[in-house]
């Protein structure tokens, strides 16, 4: 797959496969794992997480949340260096991005780990469509407590693309 350069930054890590950003992190030592991660997106630090093992993940995440105030050169030095290794990577072929409905799915499963003020206010500004989708991947009791939040005229928007539970 070819990969275009404007791809390969750090933040666009998320949009990699598992496997992809395991190879990406495989080549990264602690200490830029942890610098880099100062101040990033959520998002972004979660589907980190998620591709290392639970031991590595929770010695970096104390670290990361340990970290004494990092200057903004140091972080972006760090992640240059993510960012070299994902370039190495990619001019080898031996990452892939997710595909579109992989990419949506993915973030998904990271929003149902979010508390429910947060999802609604990510969710008041899509639209019926991709709501339903968010909802779809819940549980019953929380799809009808957030739904029950949602103004009444997205709520009807939201009911009639829901998936009907299928009958036994």
């Amino acid at each position: 797959m070819n990969i275009e350069k404007k791809e390969l930054g750090f933040d666009n890590i998320v949009n990699f496969t598992d496997i992809s950003i395991q190879k990406i992190l495989k080549g990264i030592n602690q200490t830029d794992l942890t610098m880099a991660l100062q101040g990033a997106d959520k998002y972004l630090i979660k589907r980190i997480f998620n591709n290392m093992s639970v031991r590595a993940a929770s010695i970096i995440s104390e670290s990361v949340e340990n970290f004494e105030t990092a200057e903004p050169s140091d972080i972006q030095n760090a992640r240059n260096t993510i960012e070299k290794q994902i370039h190495n990577l990619a001019e080898t072929n031996e990452i892939d991005l997710l595909q579109g409905n992989e990419m949506q799915l993915e973030r998904v499963k990271v929003l149902k780990d979010v508390d429910d003020s947060q999802l609604l206010s990510y969710l008041n500004k899509e639209n019926p469509e991709t709501i339903a989708l968010v909802l779809n991947q819940m549980d019953k009791d929380r799809t009808a407590n957030i739904l029950s939040t949602l103004p009444e005229y997205l709520r009807n928007e939201v009911n009639s693309k829901l998936e009907e539970p299928e009958q036994a």
